[in-house]
């Protein structure tokens, strides 16, 4: 009896799982792609209530269920969003991989004291148990490229109003892992 119930029990979570897409990949750090993941970045599917966080070592799965067909997926750190549009969820299993996140432009007290008035109100402060310590500027990044896999993408699409980066994902095909 107690091998019907576990031979039932796999048969049923396959069943359950079949059909579905899953999305998976690791967060890194763009300074130590190879070795540092980022903890904590949100996974979600734009316009949804699915969504991950990635954990200590930066990996994640997003579980996308049969129904759903097409989408868009966010990976969000901080401040500043990689949006992946137009994706195609047919019950595959889509790695990402390390993905290499940018970051905000990040200044100095003085430097940020040297731009104009416009200029200073695009930067949110840095603070470390109250003392100031610089500024991000939300209208540069850091990098000007995202990383899949060691492959690189121009973040071009950047919008400087909401922080969010915009990549098609039939340009991120060949960065990508699919399997059925």
């Amino acid at each position: 009896m107690q091998k019907f119930l576990i031979i039932l029990l796999v048969f049923g979570i396959n069943y359950y799982l079949s059909g579905q897409t899953i999305i998976m990949g690791t967060t890194s750090d763009h300074y130590d792609f190879e070795n540092l993941g980022v903890p904590g970045v949100s996974v979600y599917l734009d316009n949804n209530k699915i969504f991950t966080h990635s954990d200590f070592d930066g990996n994640f799965k997003l579980i996308i269920p049969k129904n759903i067909r097409k989408g868009d997926i966010i990976i969000s750190n901080l401040d500043l969003k990689v949006k992946i549009i137009n994706m195609e969820f047919n019950g595959k299993l889509i790695n990402l991989g390390r993905i290499a996140l940018p970051y905000l432009k990040s200044i100095g007290i003085k430097e940020y004291l040297n731009l104009t008035k416009e200029e200073q109100k695009k930067c949110k402060p840095i603070y470390c148990w109250a003392q100031l310590l610089g500024y991000l500027k939300s209208d540069e990044l850091e990098q000007n490229n995202i990383t899949f896999n060691n492959c690189n993408k121009k973040t071009e699409n950047y919008s400087t109003d909401n922080q969010v980066i915009t990549l098609d994902y039939s340009e991120l095909k060949d960065c990508i892992k699919t399997k059925q």
